[in-house]
Order: C-alpha cells, then sequence, then structure tokens
C-alpha cells in the first residue's frame, strides 16, 4: 500500500469543494490567486488571523499563519 496521497486528496480547493457539497460546515475559506490578492483575504476574514494554505500540498509544507500584516499591522 502506497504511502502517499492520491492526487485528488492533495487538492485543498477540490476537497473543500466537495466537502461544501455534502453540507459539511467549513471555515470561511477564500481564494487568492496571487500573494497580491491577500490584502481581500485579509478584508473578507476581518482582524482574525489567516491560515495561508498552497491549493495544492501534503504534511504542512506550505502552511502559514498570518498574525500581522507586513509593517506590523493586524491581520
Amino acid at each position: 500500500m502506497s504511502r502517499s496521497p492520491s492526487p485528488r486528496a492533495r487538492d485543498k480547493l477540490r476537497s473543500l469543494q466537495l466537502l461544501a457539497r455534502q453540507g459539511i460546515d467549513l471555515p470561511l475559506t477564500g481564494i487568492a490567486h496571487s500573494p497580491d490578492d491577500t490584502s481581500d483575504l485579509i478584508a473578507m476574514v476581518g482582524r482574525r488571523a489567516l491560515v495561508v494554505k498552497l491549493v495544492e500540498g501534503t504534511q504542512g509544507i506550505g502552511v502559514v499563519l498570518a498574525e500581522t500584516r507586513p509593517g506590523g499591522g493586524r491581520a
């Protein structure tokens, strides 16, 4: 048995869509197409910290907790 996740399981956006379609409650989620879109996501969630993830990945690679904006402002 392979220990690597299937490509379908690695796609976080697709996983979120499938879970939402089944009526499963999910945290507020936004998608950015580039780092330039980060300000829009911060505005969407308010002044809370953000968990930023790459759309594809496993084992926490590409996951960042953003508690403040660059320059010291709260997220």
